[in-house]
């Protein structure tokens, strides 16, 4: 419970945040490392100044994260917040909404504009329900495991040819434990997945990584040297990027990240920074699935 005398009574939400951090003694400084926000955001959120925040979601995800780490209750301090700045919030809103509608307009006429060839590639987009954006590499991810699966197939359809012409050769053919051994023999099945992995990811001109949060985390996000995201992420929370040849990610209180590269599951995401690029992505690629995705593409 917090006393709001008469000079207060128009902040409360700073109040409650001030209160709490000086009952346990705390400097700004430390919950900033803590929390990767800074210093001056804090002190603004405590002084009630939100208008020095970013806009957007960063406010609510700044008060939130803040909110949490001092053990309030983090829906009472967003009820007052939306209530304190629910105008303000609306607009930012509307603002959003009608500069995502002029950038994907100016896309619509830019599209408008492109060769034949890349019509063609939009109606492929089009019948395999992909997005345009993403038809290019999609449309390469499928024709690379289309020329795998052929090449399975022509290998399996070729054995019993291979088995003849060796019989025709001898003139008596193989035993019944040689017939065993060629129809038993092994498939690299790692070998065929990462020839997958290295069609799909080495070669293709774009990357496209998918982040599913499994819990609550801090994340920031790099795509070629250039920050796409900074913020909170919050379960089942999924989220896309693009990059010509490499990610950065930094996660901290790291609860859960599932991360997909081009189709491809990486393994977990630890705490701290992760560099991707095209020298080292293969070490980040979660082989133990690579046996069930090879069976699904092989012919039943």
């Amino acid at each position: 419970m917090f006393e709001l005398d008469e000079e207060n009574k128009g902040n409360p939400i700073g109040v409650m945040l001030r209160s709490s951090r000086e009952l346990r003694k705390l400097d700004l400084d430390f919950i900033a490392e803590q929390l990767k926000i800074r210093p001056d955001y804090l002190s603004a959120m405590e002084q009630d100044r939100f208008d020095l925040l970013p806009k957007g979601m960063y406010r609510r995800s700044f008060l939130r994260a803040y909110a949490n780490f001092l053990r309030l209750d983090p829906a009472h301090i967003l009820k007052l917040f939306d209530e304190q700045y629910k105008e303000e919030e609306e607009e930012d809103q509307i603002e959003a909404r009608s500069a995502w509608i002029k950038a994907h307009l100016v896309e619509a006429k830019e599209e408008l504009k492109l060769p034949k060839e890349k019509l063609s590639m939009q109606k492929i987009a089009s019948f395999l329900k992909l997005p345009f954006r993403l038809s290019q590499s999609g449309v390469l991810v499928l024709v690379s495991l289309g020329i795998i699966l052929v090449v399975i197939i022509f290998i399996i359809l070729l054995k019993p040819g291979i088995k003849k012409d060796r019989n025709a050769i001898t003139g008596s053919g193989l035993t019944e434990s040689g017939n065993s051994r060629m129809n038993s023999e092994p498939v690299d099945t790692m070998k065929v997945f990462m020839q997958m992995v290295d069609d799909s990811i080495g070669k293709a001109p774009e990357w496209i990584l998918r982040v599913n949060a499994i819990g609550e985390c801090w994340m920031n996000l790099e795509s070629d040297g250039k920050r796409l995201f900074s913020a909170m992420v919050f379960e089942k929370m999924n989220l896309e990027f693009k990059a010509k040849d490499s990610f950065t990610i930094y996660s901290g209180k790291n609860k859960g990240l599932r991360v997909w590269l081009n189709g491809f599951e990486l393994k977990s995401i630890p705490n701290g920074v992760t560099n991707l690029n095209r020298k080292n992505f293969k070490e980040f690629i979660l082989t133990d699935v690579a046996g069930q995705r090879i069976k699904n593409l092989s012919p039943k």
